[in-house]
């Protein structure tokens, strides 16, 4: 909830990347992409995950928030 929560006061989309079952042959090594942020997006990092280099982020509850530039 308090993904949607911030999502909304920023008035921002969001894609919580979340699947149901991993398609097979799809392979993982959980390294963050290293494209750049687009514009008007908010990323929520959860867990042991850490933003991109360049991230402008604030610890929130325990998540680490970065909205785009």
């Amino acid at each position: 909830m308090t993904v949607f929560r911030l999502s909304a006061e920023q008035g921002r989309p969001i894609n919580t990347f979340y699947l149901s079952r991993t398609p097979k042959g799809l392979l993982c090594d959980h390294e963050m992409p290293t494209t750049e942020q687009q514009p008007g997006t908010l990323e929520v990092y959860v867990g042991g995950f850490q933003p991109a280099q360049g991230r402008r982020c604030q610890e929130v509850s325990g998540m680490k928030i970065c909205p785009s530039r």
